[in-house]
């Protein structure tokens, strides 16, 4: 067990094994880096980056480590697989495990978090001022108007919640919880799929990452939100400066039977194309 005071603090939402992917020197593994929300330019080590303070606290004060230990055994499976793919460039017999961790990158990324927090935050609003309006109206059952009364002796802070002035969140810990059995969901998806692996020709530059690497692309009308289940989506995710999987209900080739799993050759164009995309649907 991990004492508090040597437990990582800082923690990854993207692996390092993933983003050293990226860098032309594994041994360095520093990343050139764009911030686009400052519009500048910095060079960082993997350590640095996509990571957080205590993403991963657990709510157990005796172990709150406990989630990036069992993160770190996962995380162990999937650089093996990883590895194997950018050995082989081919999926061989890895797809399922590439899809598990693909998964988990879509499902914990702090901007899912930030829209859980947000619904959690507004319905919270939502019941407090229904419980108001039936305590002024002594309506409200027996059994909550002493916890209601409780709460008014927090008046003020009751205020600051519905002036957006105090938020209400879900803990790290039920973060987790909720991304471990969302996960599940998002793999079982994902293998409805048909799956290209795209490689880099020689020469060019290649494939880029982000906070946010895996996610859904797609064209609405209005920009109506679509969703895992949803035709004509593509989901993307870069394994590495040479190689990137999309994964899509239709054939993106139409020289490639649409049931198998291959590997081809990126295009220049196709390759501006998705990094185009990735640093559109990242978080900064």
């Amino acid at each position: 067990m991990q004492k508090d005071s040597k437990r990582a603090k800082l923690h990854h939402y993207i692996p390092q094994f993933y983003l050293k992917g990226f860098c032309d020197d594994k041994e360095k593994a520093q990343l050139y880096c764009i911030d686009k929300r400052e519009n500048k330019s910095f060079i960082s080590n993997v350590k640095n980056v996509a990571s957080q303070t205590d993403f991963y606290k657990a709510d157990c004060p005796s172990n709150p480590g406990v989630y990036e230990e069992v993160l770190a055994k996962a995380e162990a499976k999937y650089s093996e697989v990883l590895e194997q793919i950018k050995k082989t460039s081919s999926f061989s017999n890895n797809l399922d495990v590439l899809l598990d961790f693909i998964a988990w990158i879509y499902i914990s990324n702090p901007k899912n978090r930030n829209i859980f927090n947000e619904a959690l935050h507004r319905v919270t609003k939502i019941q407090l001022q229904i419980y108001q309006a039936l305590y002024d109206q002594g309506k409200l059952a027996e059994s909550e108007r002493s916890k209601y009364e409780e709460l008014l002796k927090h008046a003020h802070l009751l205020d600051e919640v519905q002036n957006d002035e105090y938020k209400i969140n879900f803990t790290s810990g039920s973060h987790f919880q909720m991304a471990i059995e969302a996960q599940e969901e998002v793999y079982e998806l994902l293998k409805l799929r048909k799956w290209l692996l795209l490689k880099a020709p020689e020469g060019n530059l290649g494939f880029i990452t982000s906070d946010h690497p895996a996610f859904l692309a797609y064209e609405t009308k209005n920009n109506v939100p679509l969703g895992l289940m949803h035709k004509k989506t593509q989901l993307y995710f870069p394994i590495s400066n040479k190689l990137a999987v999309v994964g899509s209900f239709e054939s993106l080739d139409t020289t490639i039977d649409a049931t198998t799993n291959v590997t081809i050759d990126a295009t220049e164009e196709s390759i501006a194309r998705y990094n185009a995309c990735t640093i559109w649907y990242s978080n900064k």
